[in-house]
């Protein structure tokens, strides 16, 4: 959807009234990586020199910064991408594609990339209705979520970001404020949950073969994908990074072992409660150990439970995740609705492993809510869930696990940490919708501007940014957390 420009002007003239607004910058001259090609059999074909210290994650999650991401794809490709969602809206297979990353006048270019729809079924198809081709400079867009790697085709350093291997790029489309979820990371971040991946803002365009100009789809989230280099680069704190990784879909509640729902990810877009995401045993031993690990989550008595949980888990660490999780009013999770979370088991052993929850999609929070739950912001911290769901419900069971759950609920509350203390908090997501606002008109004409509101499904519908105590979410939140705490 190409906005003509007396229009668009109109539109950002009523939403903005007399504030000067920087367009996005989209350079249409700039040089175009060639197009994906066969690996190089060139033995003289050395890795890129990069400068000292600028390379890696901290290079390109760098929170400074708002990097243009342009994408650019054949018309074949793309058909395939289309296709994929048609047939299961979550996500598509691979395809080939280019990437420019523009960091402050600083361009990679990779030639070789691989880019597919994913973790998309909120989301939307990304051009036009289903089963429609796409047409040249006449398609409208629309906000999907994509992964590109950069390794799948050509898996050496020089087919790399700078040694990022791949990224995962979601859109704001269900937070009109663009900063719900980026708040959730930062936050679990500053109160050292080093589980939690990376997420920064990007800028995102792309380039369709036979297309004029490129698509601008404005503001994304840049997260980490979690995924073999995700544990890599964590090696310090899981300690070994050859067990199995799983990702957990709607429904795994983790509570039965009975007709199981696990099968290996196959990238295609195509989904089952238990994915094995990366592993270094066959899918019958990896599910062998997730079904050991739920029958003793499930059957073992009360005076074996804490000694087994304690041995497998640090139980700590999970409250103190989950504390998080809880406060930020996170309802479409594990606990609440069996969804959106990693497992990862740091070994192959059936009985002998640590495993970890790793958080994960956090756009459902700060007052984003649906029928599932109404009022995040007044609901018990010690009844989130559901007693089903037994990896938190049997843990808070135990006197002892729910009094640290709770003190660290407290200290996430507590003035002059800058975590969830309410004008702390408040201050925080102002900056981030003034760090994007802006970049974020863009060529599908949906959201196009930061604006303090819950997505148009949410039952709630309180605020992120004003002090007014009845309307603010932090407030809510805050008030209701000590109640229940105090009891």
């Amino acid at each position: 959807m190409r906005f003509p420009i007396f229009t668009y002007a109109c539109l950002m003239g009523l939403l903005l009234g007399c504030n000067e607004r920087i367009e996005p910058e989209i350079l249409p001259d700039e040089e175009v990586p060639e197009k994906p090609s066969e690996p190089s059999t060139d033995p003289d074909d050395q890795p890129p020199s990069w400068p000292e210290g600028e390379t890696g994650k901290t290079y390109v999650w760098d929170k400074e910064h708002i990097p243009q991401i342009k994408v650019y794809v054949s018309k074949n490709q793309w058909k395939t991408v289309l296709d994929g969602y048609d047939e299961h809206s979550n996500g598509s297979s691979y395809v080939r594609c280019s990437v420019v990353f523009d960091k402050d006048g600083a361009k990679d270019s990779i030639s070789n990339a691989a880019i597919r729809l994913r973790d998309n079924s909120d989301a939307m198809r990304p051009n036009d209705s289903a089963n429609e081709m796409y047409v040249n400079n006449e398609s409208d867009w629309y906000l999907s979520n994509y992964e590109i790697n950069f390794n799948k085709y050509i898996s050496d350093e020089k087919n790399s970001l700078r040694k990022v291997k791949g990224i995962f790029l979601k859109s704001c489309y269900n937070d009109p404020t663009y900063s719900r979820e980026r708040y959730c990371y930062d936050l679990f971040d500053r109160f050292g949950i080093w589980t939690i991946a990376r997420n920064t803002y990007c800028r995102l365009s792309f380039h369709i073969e036979g297309d004029e100009n490129p698509a601008y789809l404005g503001v994304y989230q840049m997260i980490e994908p979690i995924d073999n280099d995700y544990l890599e680069d964590r090696s310090n704190h899981f300690g070994n990074i050859a067990g199995n990784l799983w990702k957990c879909h709607f429904g795994a509640t983790l509570s039965s072992t009975s007709n199981l729902k696990a099968s290996i990810d196959k990238e295609d877009g195509t989904a089952s409660q238990y994915m094995l995401v990366t592993g270094n045993s066959s899918m019958a031993d990896a599910a062998a150990q997730l079904k050991s690990f739920i029958n003793n989550l499930t059957t073992l008595p009360d005076d074996e439970f804490k000694d087994w949980i304690s041995k497998v888990c640090d139980v700590q660490f999970l409250l103190k995740t989950y504390a998080v999780n809880v406060t930020v009013g996170m309802w479409d999770d594990y606990w609440n609705n069996s969804n959106n979370y990693y497992l990862y088991f740091d070994s192959t052993s059936t009985d002998s492993y640590k495993v970890y929850l790793i958080p994960h999609d956090y756009e459902m929070s700060l007052g984003n809510s649906s029928s599932k739950m109404q009022d995040p912001s007044a609901t018990d911290p010690f009844k989130w869930g559901q007693n089903r769901n037994p990896l938190i419900a049997r843990i808070l069971a135990i006197e002892e696990f729910k009094d640290i759950y709770a003190d660290f609920i407290m200290g996430l509350l507590q003035q002059g940490n800058y975590l969830f203390y309410h004008y702390e908090a408040i201050n925080t997501i102002k900056d981030l919708m003034q760090q994007v606002e802006p970049y974020t008109a863009n060529d599908t004409g949906i959201n196009m501007q930061p604006v303090d509101k819950t997505y148009p499904r949410s039952a709630d519908k309180t605020s992120v940014l004003t002090t007014d105590g009845r309307n603010c979410f932090f407030y809510k939140r805050s008030n209701a957390l000590n109640e229940y705490i105090a009891k």
